[in-house]
């Protein structure tokens, strides 16, 4: 039925690939069809590990999970862009501590919860979902009345309490022209709730996206912020020195200028050079 194929997808504990994490000095990968080369880097890892190695890959089949034969590729492509099937590699031997040893690379924007696609709008699991016709009866029109209704991407930020009474939707395009919503089950929309969770997790264990990470930034920039502020506090006072130091110097000159001036006004002008007596003569 397909009650199988979604408990394989909302239940986090047959997720082979992070269970897979805990044994730290195995060689595990979690690879696809639809990645050739992170699939060919996964198992060179695996041949050339002398210790235990596991490779979860993603091999959809057309005819179980009901599409076209020729569409096999774009499906494996699909899943992991939808974060349905993430890639990542951990590669006991590599440098650092258990994080800086998992890598997700090969995964769309690696960085963010979800892929952008066309208009900006994330690709989340429910538009996967569309592709396949195992799912097709989770999906229903979107009503003119439903209540509140919004993308899933945006429901899923929600708590469950701003969740009530709200209407998760995905679009589909039909014949390439008319867009229609259509309404996500609940049982899918805790199936993209689980699958955005454990992107998560690999983002967090990886170390791309964390608190921690999140914090040492914050730290760092208020850090350089204050240490700017002190330059410029600085550089501030010796500018303020110097101005200080060259009006003191503009008076004393505009002093004596204006001195000589008045004596001069005054017939106590200073000879001048032409008018001095010549140095031992008579005055």
């Amino acid at each position: 039925g397909l009650e199988a194929p979604l408990s394989t997808l909302d239940d986090p504990t047959i997720n082979l690939g992070l269970l897979a994490l805990a044994q730290r000095g195995a060689c595990i990968a979690q690879t696809s069809m639809g990645a050739p080369e992170h699939l060919c880097a996964c198992l060179a890892s695996a041949f050339g590990f002398s210790g235990p190695a596991l490779l979860h890959v993603h091999a959809p089949s057309p005819a179980r999970h009901g599409f076209a034969p020729e569409r096999t590729l774009e499906r494996a492509r699909s899943a992991v862009s939808a974060r349905v099937f993430p890639l990542f590699r951990y590669d006991p031997q590599a440098e650092g501590v258990f994080g800086s040893r998992i890598s997700l690379d090969g995964n769309p924007s690696p960085r963010e919860p979800w892929e952008r696609v066309a208009d900006d709008a994330p690709f989340t699991p429910a538009q996967w979902f569309l592709g396949e016709r195992r799912f097709a009866e989770f999906f229903s029109p979107l009503e003119e009345d439903a209540p509140d209704s919004l993308p899933l991407a945006d429901y899923l930020e929600l708590s469950d309490k701003a969740r009530r009474k709200k209407t998760p939707y995905v679009e589909q395009a039909s014949n390439g022209y008319t867009v229609r919503r259509l309404r996500v089950d609940e049982r899918l929309v805790r199936a993209s709730e689980e699958r955005l969770h454990a992107w998560r997790m690999l983002q967090e264990l990886a170390g791309l996206v964390t608190p921690f990470t999140a914090r040492v930034q914050r730290e760092a920039e208020e850090r350089v912020a204050a240490e700017r502020a002190a330059e410029l506090s600085a550089q501030a006072k010796d500018y303020e020195d110097r101005i200080r130091g060259l009006r003191a110097e503009f008076q004393e000159e505009l002093r004596r200028d204006m001195r000589e001036r008045l004596m001069a006004l005054s017939g106590f002008a200073k000879p001048s050079a032409e008018h001095q007596p010549p140095a031992g003569g008579d005055a």
